[in-house]
C-alpha cells in the first residue's frame, strides 16, 4: 500500500512553472506573492485486493518570487496538503495524511526563445502520528522551456 500513496500525491509542477516564468522577463524586482488552492476528492475506488477506496485531499501553496536581474528569477514556495482516505474493508493502510513541503526554484533565462529551470524540493508525507525520518521525500525537476509568444510556452 505504501506505493499507492506516492502515486496519489498530485504535483503542481505546471502551475509553478508557469508563474516563475512569466516574472523571469521583468526588471530586477521584487516580484511579490502567489498563492495556489486546490482540493480533489476520488469516491468509490475498487481495490484489487478486495473493498473500496476513496480520498479527498485540500491543499494550499504560497511562493515568494524575486527578480533577480532581467534574466534570473528566484521563487521559494511553502505548501501543505492535508488527505482523508477511506478504506472500506478490514486492511486499512491509512487514514489522515499530512503534506508539508518546501521548495526552491531558479529559472535563468537564456535568450528570448529560451530558458532553464531548477527546482528541488522536500517533502513530508506522513499519516498523522508517524514517525517522521520514514515521511521524508526530497526531489526536484529539471526544464527547459520554450516561449512561443508572449502568452504560449512549452517545457
Amino acid at each position: 500500500m505504501r506505493t499507492l500513496l506516492s502515486t496519489i500525491t498530485f504535483s503542481f509542477l505546471g502551475i509553478t512553472n508557469t508563474a516563475v516564468a512569466n516574472a523571469a522577463t521583468g526588471p530586477a524586482s521584487n516580484a511579490g506573492f502567489s498563492v495556489t488552492t486546490s482540493a480533489y476528492s476520488l469516491s468509490d475506488s475498487s481495490l484489487e485486493s478486495g473493498g473500496d477506496w476513496s480520498t479527498s485531499s485540500i491543499r494550499i501553496k504560497v511562493d515568494r518570487q524575486w527578480n533577480l536581474d532581467e534574466n534570473n528569477r528566484l521563487t521559494l514556495g511553502l505548501a501543505y496538503e492535508h488527505q482523508d482516505h477511506d478504506f472500506s474493508s478490514s486492511q486499512t493502510a491509512w487514514g489522515a495524511v499530512q503534506v508539508p513541503e518546501i521548495s526552491l526554484s531558479w529559472m535563468r533565462r537564456l535568450n528570448e526563445e529560451w530558458s532553464l529551470l531548477m527546482a528541488p524540493s522536500l517533502q513530508l508525507s506522513m499519516e498523522d502520528g508517524a514517525d517522521t525520518g520514514e515521511a521524508l521525500r526530497f526531489g526536484g525537476f529539471f526544464a527547459f522551456n520554450r516561449f512561443y509568444s508572449r502568452n504560449l510556452q512549452v517545457g
